[in-house]
């Protein structure tokens, strides 16, 4: 109400629950809560491209932006002590 942002509508109270809950794996979750996150991110920095004129709505976007990282960042610990980081390859240089 204050920015004259509209708001999506209310989920619903029903919920549908799996039968069998181990269809979906927990490193697939965690990809796609990442995924996730890394979309926000993208989404508050073009924010704060956009409000150059509010410092209160840009500072907002920016703490946004500064958690996301952070959490970002404590997600991708865990990843590696679960052993589900992909490893990276070694470049080669051409020359010999």
């Amino acid at each position: 109400m204050y920015f004259g942002v509209s708001l999506p509508k209310h989920y619903t109270n029903i919920t549908v629950s799996p039968e069998d809950k181990t269809i979906v794996s927990d490193k697939y979750l965690l990809n796609t809560i990442m995924r996730g996150m890394r979309n926000a991110i993208a989404l508050h920095t073009s924010s704060l491209q956009e409000v150059i004129v509010n410092d209160k709505l840009r500072k907002f976007f920016m703490d946004l932006t500064y958690n996301e990282v952070s959490y970002l960042g404590k997600f991708t610990k865990y990843e590696k002590v679960k052993g589900w980081v992909f490893p990276t390859p070694a470049f080669k240089s051409g020359k010999k």
